[in-house]
């Protein structure tokens, strides 16, 4: 199997600081590909949330980073999807010590997701989202969100976010990657805007990484374009 992957985060055209974290990693070892993409959304009425999209992104780089001497030799993929679970538990109990012990004001989201040959797992918490792109667009993760009337209007708020409770529930599911495959993971501030008409009016199937970067871009530029108030950061990976 071959991937092509990239990421872009942008600041938006109102927001005075990025509070969005994105990454994404790819690695051949072998006859096996490992690859992760990983948006994280600060929460916009915590005033320091980009701390805590920061520590996320970071921590996911860094364990993907360490795992890659360990797999397929040392551990195989159920050992590597447990300890990234692991991980994942290990980064919410640090922000929220931050949040708690040290009154910082953080929150964020988490949408990741991890392939392993032909198989993913997804692993999410609030209201990012990952989407694959087929013959239509599917939303693979579920919004944890809850309506609430707030001077007279319903708003959303969010139900479940990295930094609430010492002990997080996260959502984990895995599924089979099959041939021309597009994994789409973008914050709200993308994913609200999106439709199969304008996902694929922009994106296309190329053969680079650099590419894929472009296509983020132009995901971007054409959310900005509609007016999109927040910030906006998104991440493709391309089964070839």
């Amino acid at each position: 199997m071959n991937l092509t992957i990239g990421c872009v985060t942008d600041k938006g055209n109102y927001r005075e600081k990025n509070q969005d974290g994105i990454i994404c990693r790819r690695c051949q070892v072998g006859e096996h590909l490992l690859a992760l993409a990983c948006v994280s959304d600060g929460i916009g009425s915590f005033s320091q949330s980009e701390i805590a999209s920061a520590m996320m992104v970071s921590g996911v780089a860094s364990w993907f980073d360490s795992i890659l001497k360990y797999f397929p030799a040392v551990m195989g993929a159920k050992e590597v999807v447990d300890d990234l679970e692991a991980t994942l538990q290990e980064l919410n109990e640090l922000i929220y010590e931050g949040r708690t012990e040290r009154n910082l004001e953080i929150g964020c989201t988490l949408s990741l997701i991890l392939i392993i040959d032909w198989e993913y797992h997804i692993f999410h918490v609030g209201d990012s989202r990952i989407y694959c792109l087929r013959d239509t667009l599917f939303q693979l993760t579920q919004d944890e969100v809850i309506l609430k009337q707030i001077n007279g209007k319903e708003k959303k708020l969010l139900a479940n976010y990295i930094g609430k409770n010492r002990q997080m529930h996260v959502s984990h599911q895995c599924g089979h990657v099959n041939r021309a495959d597009m994994f789409l993971l973008g914050t709200d501030g993308v994913c609200s805007n999106l439709n199969y008409e304008n996902v694929t009016g922009v994106l296309s199937f190329v053969s680079s990484d650099e590419e894929v970067e472009v296509l983020c871009r132009n995901l971007i530029n054409m959310v900005l374009a509609m007016g999109e108030r927040d910030n906006v950061s998104c991440a493709i990976v391309q089964v070839m």
